[in-house]
């Protein structure tokens, strides 16, 4: 990823994007590589899930009724540094706090000022761009742009294809609902 860029991958829901972008996420943690990615999509407990089983090689474990047939076996394998310090990359908005354009980039210019390498947003497709869909989807592109230029971090969203096209084509990425 070259600083002061950004990344958008696209794709239709259940592709695995976001799995893709944890597990690649927790490869750049492991390597010492700052992240950051905001979860709008299922939540940072979710992808937790995930990454503790990619850390103990077992897939059983993002299953929550496995978790509680064997709670000993799950302790075990979720009380690790190694997660404990990756959970510290995923993030949620505060209770309350709207997925507007503004709070997104602000959440952005916070991680870019904390020296984050790495910052992403899952999936920016469920932000709340008001009834000015093209107006703040042109601010959330402006102000992720402002925010990371001239600085060591790059930036992925991860989006959606348009509601009911299937044809392969950046015609029918979505950076919003319409």
């Amino acid at each position: 990823m070259t600083a002061g860029k950004a990344t958008v991958i696209c794709g239709p829901p259940g592709v695995s994007k976001s799995l893709f972008l944890v597990q690649a996420a927790l490869e750049w943690h492991k390597a010492s590589i700052s992240c950051a990615i905001l979860e709008l999509e299922d939540g940072p407990p979710y992808h937790l899930r995930r990454a503790a089983a990619m850390l103990a090689e077992c897939s059983y474990l993002v299953s929550l009724k496995w978790q509680r047939q064997h709670p000993e076996e799950t302790r075990r394998m979720v009380n690790v540094e190694a997660l404990t310090s990756f959970g510290r990359c995923l993030h949620a908005l505060p209770e309350g706090t709207p997925a507007t354009v503004d709070n997104l980039v602000k959440w952005v210019n916070a991680q870019v000022q904390r020296g984050v390498r790495i910052i992403a947003i899952d999936a920016v497709t469920l932000a709340d761009f008001g009834k000015d869909l093209h107006g703040e989807d042109a601010k959330l592109v402006r102000g992720v742009k402002a925010a990371i230029e001239n600085s060591t971090s790059s930036f992925i969203a991860m989006t959606h294809q348009r509601p009911g096209t299937h044809q392969r084509s950046l015609d029918n990425m979505a950076l919003t609902r319409d």
